[in-house]
């Protein structure tokens, strides 16, 4: 037998183009794509297998441990001098009331910091640093690899890969986030370096570069079944010819409604929808 060929079938299990017979290999001719030692026969298949383990890891609470000597997102925001003692215990007896609401959401809600503030906090929190996402130029070939739920349910952008150091930088608006970087490292293999970035200008760059393909999830503190209902009528609002030229896309839960914030031909516009009860 030729030690040039072997056999092999793709590891993604429900691949229909390789299951169940198996492949011949050519060293000399490459084709499909390695993963340790794992092969997938197309980039399809090897985009759905990091989406599946993505998933499979997001639900998998033993995979979300993040470091233990990280600092308090509140304490750092005090430290900064952003908000005080007193408007940081408010704000966690508010989080207390509504359960699984992320506290830098609750913080900008009461008007405690701006979303530039929560940005610069978290960065520091989890020792990312901080950028201006809208100054950096963004790869399309970088974002092809990765799959577009993870990218618009995680809020994440690969912006640069130094080869040389093989070394990925991605932008997300929750740096603390390490299933994602984990998964994108594996698959990747390479090292992340996590840039923290403003959740309203990643939201409105991945609407500009997925374009009628990106579905366009609310940040609030709605339940996950409102959150469903109110993600089906913004993608409705903001139709696809709409997205390719907005700006500066801010979602997010006052009150009893949601406001969609955007920049369109430099004019600001505002949208409420009514929360159901």
């Amino acid at each position: 037998m030729n030690i040039h060929k072997k056999k092999i079938s793709c590891s993604y299990i429900h691949c229909s183009h390789c299951k169940p017979k198996e492949h011949w290999w050519n060293k000399s001719k490459k084709y499909g794509t390695w993963l340790e030692k794992l092969w997938f026969c197309s980039h399809s298949c090897f985009s759905k297998q990091m989406l599946v383990e993505w998933e499979t890891w997001k639900s998998d609470n033993s995979k979300k441990q993040s470091p233990t000597n990280r600092l308090r997102l509140g304490l750092i925001l005090v430290d900064m001098g952003v908000m005080t003692p007193e408007e940081l215990k408010s704000a966690v007896e508010k989080q207390k009331e509504l359960k699984n609401a992320r506290l830098g959401v609750i913080i900008r809600q009461m008007g405690y910091a701006t979303e530039k503030d929560i940005t610069i906090a978290l960065s520091k929190q989890y020792h990312a640093s901080w950028i201006e996402l809208n100054d950096t130029k963004i790869s399309p070939n970088l974002i092809k690899k990765i799959p577009k739920k993870i990218i618009t349910d995680a809020l994440i952008l690969p912006f640069e890969y130094d080869k040389k150091e093989n070394k990925l930088s991605l932008a997300m608006a929750n740096p603390g986030d390490f299933v994602t970087i984990q998964i994108i490292r594996k698959f990747f293999q390479c090292d992340v370096q996590p840039f923290a970035v403003d959740e309203s200008a990643i939201c409105g760059i991945i609407a500009r570069v997925l374009k009628d393909t990106c579905p366009i999830s609310p940040t609030s503190v709605l339940s996950i079944q409102n959150r469903k209902i109110l993600t089906n009528a913004v993608n409705t609002i903001l139709s696809p010819d709409l997205r390719n030229k907005l700006s500066n896309l801010n979602i997010e839960s006052v009150d009893n409604a949601l406001l969609i914030r955007f920049e369109i031909n430099k004019v600001n516009c505002d949208c409420f929808i009514s929360v159901p009860q």
